[in-house]
């Protein structure tokens, strides 16, 4: 004869699914640390139409891409946030930082008033500012190009990016009109005027002038001087009422996971790949989340 015992099998069905149901929760609990099951909240992030690329731009796709915002945003997910674009221009950005209709940029303090309402983070990019000429050029003695004085410059036209803030040296030239400066909207035009003699000149950025100028096949019609400008570090900019992103923004820079990600990061967009060149691997970043 078989003993049942209904009041004790029903308590025991019950503490079974009571287990199960801790176990499921508890599986469903393991996120990865950083992350947040909720909405991720937009930060309005300064996107000018042309970009910077290979650092930010907008593919054929009209997909807004690139090295530096790639890392970022990364990062502003494990905080529960994302970049939100919104395309200006960049003498506008000061204005709406005030506004409250811009949250956050890449800019190094030199360009901005000292008065708008942001915080900056560590350097997050570096770039640096070189000097090119046509490839039909005559070549000149390294010697000659003195970055001190810019002699060389003297009653010389150089293309520019119209925005821009170059050396103190540099733009004293520029006031003085020792040196024309003819300014365009995008690294892209600079190069096609430079390829066409339109100027002497150009002073761009070195990674993206050598990057636009290889994917516009025209790399032999300009070449590179031995002149630098100037070396830039770029931070993130975030308006005030973000300046909790700054600490784990800032710890994340200085960590050795920030160094491996940009670099594969940098490899991805900077190796040629068939057909389409986003190859980048999946990402997981742990960072600890900062309380607002």
């Amino acid at each position: 004869m078989r003993l049942t015992y209904p009041l004790i099998n029903a308590e025991c069905k019950h503490l079974h699914i009571w287990l199960c149901m801790m176990l499921l929760t508890s599986l469903f609990c393991q996120i990865p640390l950083g992350y947040s099951s909720q909405p991720l909240k937009p930060l309005k992030f300064a996107f000018t139409i042309n970009g910077l690329p290979p650092f930010y731009y907008i593919d054929s796709k009209n997909q807004f891409r690139g090295i530096s915002t790639d890392l970022l945003d990364e990062f502003l997910h494990t905080q529960g946030y994302t970049l939100a674009y919104k395309i200006q221009p960049r003498l506008r950005q000061p204005e709406q930082f005030r506004s409250g209709e811009l949250d956050i940029a890449f800019l190094n303090p030199r360009w901005l008033p000292s008065n708008t309402p942001v915080v900056f983070s560590d350097p997050f990019i570096h770039y640096r500012e070189v000097f090119f000429a046509p490839s039909s050029a005559p070549d000149l003695s390294p010697s000659i190009f003195d970055t001190q004085t810019y002699n060389w410059l003297y009653g010389k036209t150089l293309c520019t990016h119209i925005g821009y803030t170059y050396s103190d040296i540099l733009e004293q030239l520029f006031k003085s009109r020792d040196v024309i400066r003819y300014d365009s909207p995008s690294e892209e035009r600079m190069i096609k005027m430079l390829s066409a003699k339109r100027c002497d000149y150009m002073l761009g950025n070195l990674m993206t002038t050598r990057w636009l100028a290889k994917n516009l096949n025209l790399s032999g019609r300009i070449k590179q001087l031995p002149a630098i400008d100037g070396n830039w570090e770029v931070m993130v900019v975030l308006h005030n009422k973000y300046a909790h992103l700054i600490a784990p923004l800032n710890a994340y820079l200085a960590s050795p996971a920030f160094t491996e990600r940009r670099k594969s990061i940098i490899e991805a967009y900077l190796t040629p790949q068939p057909k389409d060149p986003d190859k980048r691997a999946p990402f997981t970043l742990n960072v600890p989340m900062e309380k607002e």
